[in-house]
């Protein structure tokens, strides 16, 4: 499954310990969406996951990033989500570039993950 998250929609500090994390369940994982204007919430959301016990895999939310972060959490490797820039939803209604599909911000109730969403981003679509 790991080979199925690109690395170039990775934002993970410890890239090479990605597989090795996921396969010893060492540390409980949790993801987040992120852009530009929600990186800031993104940072601190991490220190505070990362004081208690969790890795955090954020994902840019330019399609191919929230196509890798939901394929992750429906593979039922995700303890908990955390998304935040939701802009790939708002690209799929308009029908800009860049969309996730229409699968886009459903893998979490799907699986019944924890999840805080929050309407970030929606304003920024991209047409080409």
């Amino acid at each position: 499954m790991v080979q199925a998250v690109p690395k170039f929609v990775v934002r993970f500090e410890k890239q090479d310990r990605i597989h090795e994390i996921i396969s010893s369940g060492e540390t409980a994982i949790g993801t987040a969406s992120m852009l530009g204007t929600t990186t800031n919430c993104v940072e601190h959301a991490r220190k505070r996951l990362e004081h208690a016990g969790y890795e955090e895999l954020a994902f840019h939310a330019i399609g191919a990033g929230g196509r890798a972060m939901e394929s992750l959490i429906d593979a039922v490797l995700v303890g908990g989500v955390l998304d935040v820039t939701t802009t790939e939803g708002a690209v799929e209604l308009v029908r800009g570039i860049l969309d996730a599909g229409p699968r886009r911000l459903g893998a979490a109730a799907r699986r019944g993950n924890p999840a805080m969403f929050a309407p970030r981003c929606l304003e920024i679509v991209n047409f080409g």
